[in-house]
């Protein structure tokens, strides 16, 4: 008889111990995300970002040891230490992937703000290192020596690193990159290939460089190493450029050097993306066939806002020269020959001269 009321007390147990496990765990997730937008508004954005971390992770600390615990006191004697085991285990398991997921994205969290961006190498090596960590506590807890584990890989590792050479080759070349500072994801890069865009990201094995047409250009980290790469970031983001083109003989050169500064330092002052109190210069660089060659030098923000400011000016200079009578001739050749014929069909008046050119 007394067999018979164990039952059912068992059972009570169980279910209080259960209903209490998630009773606690919706409890500790609502708490979490009230805690973090909390966080969030005070403007304590890593505090907040690790809270996100560890979204849903209270709520399995809580309700899957407390599952296995009431699974346990419901089955027989025997059945039991191993359902408290496995709680064990679960919430050791639980804990180490909170502490990994917490470190990661405390890595990401202080990259992105000291403007080193996405680099996926760097979480997954952390991830990596941490989850191996937390692999030979469980193997531990199970009772498994990592002794003969051990053996075998320093007994096999250089089969292994032979046969991962150009994997490893990639991984530390990518640690190298980022170790040296030599690339970030944000900055934007042309290759001795002639391949450029922004780089994106840096993966276990490759990176990532969106080309400005909006494709996807994936190098090896190996290859990054080896290459010439123009960083076009370093040693800052803003960098200068000119506008060459050509004006006509009968130009005024001072008229033309006064108004085109005035035009380019409009330009720094209003556009988007020019380096406002920069002083822009003109300067003449050759007596060409056609025309006097000029260029003009500004500076931009960074490599893409070039663009955006050499289309601006050619547009302000146009109309203005248009305004000022300022010619930019087109090509033009004076051919001089005695035998000529012109279109109407009457000869050269230089037919016959045998001193004409």
């Amino acid at each position: 008889m007394e067999e018979v009321l164990d039952v059912p007390a068992s059972i009570s147990t169980a279910a209080v111990v259960l209903l209490t496990s998630l009773a606690l765990a919706v409890g500790a997730e609502l708490g979490r995300r009230t805690f973090e937008q909390g966080l969030r508004r005070a403007g304590a954005t890593f505090g907040a970002a690790l809270l996100r971390a560890l979204r849903w992770w209270l709520f399995f600390l809580f309700a899957v040891p407390g599952l296995l615990i009431a699974l346990g006191l419901v089955l027989a004697p025997n059945y039991r230490s191993l359902a408290l085991t496995a709680a064990g285990w679960v919430i050791s398991l639980t804990l180490a992937l909170g502490l990994v997921r917490a470190l990661t994205e405390s890595i990401r969290y202080f990259m992105e703000r000291n403007g080193v961006g996405n680099v996926t190498i760097l979480r997954n090596v952390t991830l990596a290192f941490y989850a191996l960590i937390a692999l030979a506590n469980i193997l531990q807890l199970l009772g498994i020596s990592l002794a003969p584990l051990l053996t075998v890989i320093a007994g096999s590792s250089v089969g292994l690193a032979f046969a991962l050479r150009e994997p490893l080759a990639n991984l530390f070349a990518g640690i190298q990159m980022l170790a040296s500072d030599r690339v970030r994801p944000g900055h934007f890069v042309r290759l001795s290939g002639g391949q450029e865009g922004v780089v994106t990201d840096i993966h276990w094995a490759d990176t990532y460089i969106r080309h400005p047409a909006n494709n996807l250009v994936i190098v090896p980290n190996s290859k990054m190493t080896q290459e010439i790469v123009v960083n076009f970031d370093r040693p800052e983001s803003e960098l200068s450029f000119s506008l060459d083109f050509g004006i006509s003989y009968d130009s005024d050169l001072d008229l033309v050097e006064r108004v085109t500064v005035e035009e380019a330092n409009a330009v720094m002052n209003e556009v988007a993306g020019g380096v406002p109190g920069f002083e822009c210069s003109v300067s003449y660089s050759a007596i060409a066939d056609y025309a006097i060659r000029m260029s003009v030098f500004l500076r931009a923000a960074t490599f893409s806002d070039q663009f955006r400011l050499r289309h601006t000016l050619i547009k302000r200079l146009i109309r203005r020269y248009r305004q000022e009578g300022i010619v930019i001739p087109f090509p033009t050749q004076t051919i001089q020959s005695p035998d000529l014929t012109l279109l109407d069909g009457s000869a050269s008046p230089d037919a016959g001269n045998p001193n004409a050119e």
